[in-house]
């Protein structure tokens, strides 16, 4: 019978359909990662950096803060160059602790919308706000240290600003609150990669995920207007208690885009923590047009982190608020005046 079964296989009829077929799908697939990444999807090594954080990371030796980027990194994340300086910071330059004189610094904290999740560093909001308070050359120089890294949670980043933030005397403190879906990917337990796992994406099949996450199988639902857990809302409590207490201008800012309206729940939650510590509170939001559709404003169209559109976009958000709050000058101090 199985040598009867072999032979009908193996009839040139049946081989060439089973042919066809494979390459049919071998076509789709392409197409596939064609239309998803462009030229790139060719590249074993563009491929390979899709989501594969674990060979960047390294156990932090910070308490309450499981891992952080590794130092001197030269690769690709994201199909993007990534690079740290010496003490593993998403920065190609080695700052001082000792600040310069006629210097502003300021430091950035947050998840991985703050990192930068899929971009360059010189295209990331804070490089790019970096950049438009230099232009102004008013005899000060700006500097913005980001210390943001994916997975981090509000206690998280208070961990990374107090343990090693802080030693690089900063005028300013942007804290960049996760936001609801940051929270949603990066649980607040999550535990560092093991010690030489690796995904290798080049070898997954993206026709299978874009069928997945097309409307067939994820229908569009409207936004959902939903806050922070009571949990989240404590520890952000606490925290926020800490940074009013730090004699700095801190800055809460919310990086949200493309979804959501001036009511939203998660949003006004988190501006009444900021007032009730007397911070400074910035949300992203009403600085987006509108008019523009949300796929515009990520960095893949299955991946919903902010891409460099959005960043632009963060950065007139930032600069217009500081020189609206004074807190651009190099003496930025005293009470805020919400």
């Amino acid at each position: 019978m199985f040598p009867d079964l072999m032979q009908r296989v193996m009839r040139p009829g049946i081989l060439r359909i089973v042919v066809y077929a494979v390459v049919f799908l071998l076509l789709l697939e392409l197409a596939a990662r064609y239309y998803e990444y462009g030229p790139a999807c060719f590249s074993y090594r563009m491929m390979n950096s899709l989501n594969s954080l674990e060979p960047l990371v390294r156990p932090s030796s910070i308490e309450g803060v499981p891992y952080e980027l590794k130092p001197n990194l030269r690769t690709l994340y994201q199909m993007k160059p990534f690079v740290t300086n010496a003490a593993g910071l998403r920065e190609d330059t080695d700052y001082p602790l000792e600040k310069p004189s006629g210097t502003f610094r300021a430091v950035v904290i947050g998840a991985s919308n703050a990192m930068g999740h899929g971009l360059e560093r010189t295209d990331m909001f804070d490089k790019v706000a970096e950049r438009r308070l230099n232009g102004r050359r008013d005899g000060t120089r700006y500097e913005f240290i980001n210390f943001a890294f994916e997975s981090y949670n509000a206690k998280k980043c208070w961990n990374i600003l107090e343990k090693k933030a802080l030693a690089y005397g900063p005028d300013l403190v942007l804290f960049c609150t996760p936001t609801r879906g940051e929270m949603r990917r990066y649980p607040a337990n999550v535990r560092p990669p093991k010690e030489g796992s690796h995904r290798y994406d080049f070898f997954s099949s993206y026709f299978w995920a874009l069928i997945k996450n097309s409307i067939l199988f994820q229908p569009a639902r409207p936004y959902e207007n939903i806050g922070y857990s009571e949990e989240q809302l404590r520890e952000m409590d606490e925290v926020y208690g800490r940074l009013s207490g730090l004699g700095i201008p801190a800055c809460i800012v919310i990086l949200k885009y493309g979804e959501g309206d001036p009511s939203d729940t998660a949003a006004a939650q988190i501006r009444a923590l900021a007032e009730k510590h007397g911070l400074y509170f910035l949300d992203t939001w009403p600085h987006f047009d509108k008019s523009i559709p949300l796929k515009k404003y990520l960095v893949f169209g299955d991946d919903p982190h902010p891409n460099e559109k959005a960043s632009i976009f963060f950065a007139d958000a930032v600069t217009a608020f500081l020189a609206e709050k004074g807190l651009d000058r190099q003496k930025a101090a005293g009470v805020p005046a919400l």
